[in-house]
């Protein structure tokens, strides 16, 4: 009798689990995001030209180095079919990036978002540099608008230990 009782419990379970999934897959929303494609060797000397990385950048996909500009092949399918809200650029000079992808960080980075990962459990843990020196959001309320000049987040960051990082980086006109 009590292996019965087991069985139809542990059935009820399931039911409750996929039901539970289910409503969370449904009450998820989609926002179409307008995006052009871009050719990505251009894109990367559009950047370099305008001083935001250095010659040879760190290039990253999905926050994971693939080499410097110099290595990149551009005839790669993973290059060819770059969307504009797909890339980001974080400037040159943070030492504190170095932590995180070596010496190579220091010219600057290009960054290609091909997924988004959502992380159940444990979040990440979140770092927000200011000038490239770590601080907690009550440091950032008294910066004003104006004086922001580049904001941007990389997602989905791994460190040595196999920890994971979401960093928000943040450039102010304010020396």
């Amino acid at each position: 009798m009590s292996d019965i009782f087991i069985e139809i419990k542990h059935t009820h379970f399931r039911f409750f689990k996929l039901l539970a999934f289910t409503l969370i897959l449904f009450s998820c929303k989609s926002v179409q995001v307008k995006s052009t494609a871009v050719d990505f060797k251009t894109y990367c000397a559009n950047a370099i030209k305008k001083g935001f990385v250095e010659k040879n950048p760190l290039i990253l996909v999905d926050a994971k180095p693939v080499g410097l500009l110099s290595e990149i092949d551009f005839n790669s399918f993973e290059f060819k079919t770059v969307h504009s809200n797909n890339l980001m650029i974080i400037p040159k000079g943070s030492d504190y990036l170095k932590r995180f992808w070596g010496e190579n960080a220091k010219n600057g980075i290009i960054e290609i978002s091909k997924f988004m990962t959502l992380h159940c459990g444990t979040p990440p843990e979140r770092i927000i540099l200011l000038n490239d020196t770590e601080v907690n959001w009550e440091q950032l309320k008294p910066l004003k608008s104006e004086d922001i000049k580049y904001w941007t987040r990389i997602d989905d960051v791994v460190d040595s230990e196999k920890n994971y990082y979401e960093i928000e980086i943040i450039i102010t006109n304010l020396e």
